[in-house]
């Protein structure tokens, strides 16, 4: 197997992996606005609602479409994966490989979403890398492919 096509399929599934990892932490302290006085069930809320963990698998219970994009941009990587190694003829098509340039920007795009705001956890930094490494290649692969297509015969 070719090296990058393996590097390709190792990033895809660490891009899946990431999905279920934490990804970023907020990095401001959220103040205790209740009045009460702390109880041992009311300090065990507080640190569960202030903790301020990112999974992707669970930011935005309450918009299905924001959970649904956060599912794709995690998930598609694999999807491609597993239609190059059915039909490898399919992985040679131009619109293909365009597709997966387009479909990894929004992917950093969801991804910078999710962890901007606070300090990066292990989910975010496979989450980078294996999409960078996923884009590189993809890139490297598409430019080739162009290349190849518009090469004048000597």
């Amino acid at each position: 197997m070719n090296t990058l096509k393996f590097l390709k399929r190792l990033a895809a599934l660490g891009l899946l992996i990431a999905f279920f990892l934490p990804l970023s932490q907020c990095s401001t302290p959220e103040q205790n606005i209740s009045k009460d006085p702390p109880t041992q069930s009311n300090q065990n809320a507080k640190v569960r609602q202030s903790d301020g963990i990112v999974f992707a698998a669970r930011m935005d219970k309450d918009d299905a479409l924001l959970t649904l994009t956060n599912g794709v941009a995690f998930f598609w990587p694999v999807l491609f994966t597993l239609l190059a190694f059915f039909r490898p003829e399919v992985e040679q098509s131009l619109s293909i490989r365009l597709s997966e340039i387009l479909l990894c920007l929004g992917s950093a795009f969801i991804l910078l979403r999710l962890t901007s705001f606070g300090t990066l956890l292990p989910g975010g930094y496979l989450g980078w890398s294996a999409l960078g490494i996923y884009f590189a290649i993809t890139l490297f692969n598409f430019i080739e492919r162009i290349r190849r297509t518009w090469q004048v015969p000597a």
